[in-house]
């Protein structure tokens, strides 16, 4: 699974071995993206491309929560979480996310829980 930029997908298709199955996320804006040049792969390794919408699953979401939740409380499954105490670290754990400084779930305790 990768998530890149346009530049980057362009240069990953010339990577790809033959019936390749590749996830590229990329929620780039139109002004970003002039088109795909470089279609050889698509044909030559026989990759195929498809758009994927997070609302196509919406209806498995509360299966989906319970079965995640009792694997969490079952210990099977660990959930990675940083955690920032007080409001004036909010800036730092914020911005931290677009320099890559963060793993798993952010969280910011900014008073006592009631």
């Amino acid at each position: 699974m990768s998530n890149m930029g346009y530049v980057r997908f362009q240069n990953t298709l010339e990577d790809l071995d033959d019936c390749n199955e590749h996830l590229w996320d990329n929620n780039l804006s139109d002004e970003e993206v002039p088109g795909i040049f470089n279609t050889r792969p698509f044909i030559t390794h026989r990759v195929r491309m498809q758009g994927l919408v997070v609302f196509d699953f919406a209806r498995e979401f509360p299966a989906a929560l319970t079965e995640l939740s009792d694997m969490i409380s079952a210990g099977k499954l660990a959930v990675r979480e940083e955690r920032f105490e007080g409001i004036e670290k909010m800036p730092a754990a914020f911005c931290g996310l677009f320099r890559g400084e963060n793993f798993g779930r952010r969280v910011v305790r900014v008073g006592e829980e009631p």
